[in-house]
């Protein structure tokens, strides 16, 4: 009973990694009461799995770059249940994300990384053809955002002091994402 048992579970998987269609692989399997029991709770585990799959992929993505761990959880916790989060330490691994993915929706940016950090990060981004009108937030230790306003000639669509208010941040992801939306169906229908 476990191998016929492993062997549903395997074609399951194959199906759906291969066709999508979990229902092939149930059209042999000899059947009676116990192993229907089975076949309907593996069936329902494979729906739950498929559906999941769907929900995070219709879900925005936010890519954050942080150098501070304890941010980046946060960000994490804050924004995660409504939105698909990346998370990055540094500026090159962002970089590199951005080249072997789909762009994201959102970039939350800490603009005191050291080395390549945020300023060379957003004048890389804003400057590329790729990137360009992806959305930027930027978090900051100072305050004082008049500096760093002056230092980027870039655009920048929100700014935001560490330590930042949570609800405000979800808030303002929420605003520049809905806007960004609005905006692409605007272009697209006039």
């Amino acid at each position: 009973m476990y191998l016929t048992l492993l062997w549903l579970y395997t074609c399951c998987r194959l199906a759906y990694s291969n066709f999508g269609d979990v229902s092939l692989c149930f059209f042999k399997i000899p059947s009676n009461g116990y192993t229907q029991q089975i076949l309907s709770g593996v069936l329902c585990r494979v729906k739950f799995i498929i559906a999941q799959k769907i929900i995070n992929s219709m879900k925005n993505t936010i890519l954050v770059v942080d150098g501070e761990p304890a941010i980046l959880e946060l960000l994490h916790f804050i924004l995660g249940k409504d939105y698909k989060i990346v998370l990055t330490s540094t500026c090159y691994e962002a970089l590199i994300w951005l080249e072997e993915n789909e762009n994201p929706d959102l970039i939350i940016l800490d603009f005191a990384i050291k080395g390549f950090g945020g300023k060379d990060f957003l004048r890389t981004i804003k400057v590329s053809g790729l990137y360009r009108k992806i959305p930027v937030v930027i978090l900051s230790q100072s305050g004082d955002f008049d500096p760093i306003a002056t230092e980027v000639a870039y655009g920048v669509d929100r700014f935001f002091p560490k330590p930042f208010n949570p609800i405000e941040l979800k808030f303002s992801v929420s605003e520049i994402i809905t806007s960004k939306q609005a905006n692409g169906l605007a272009r697209i229908y006039n």
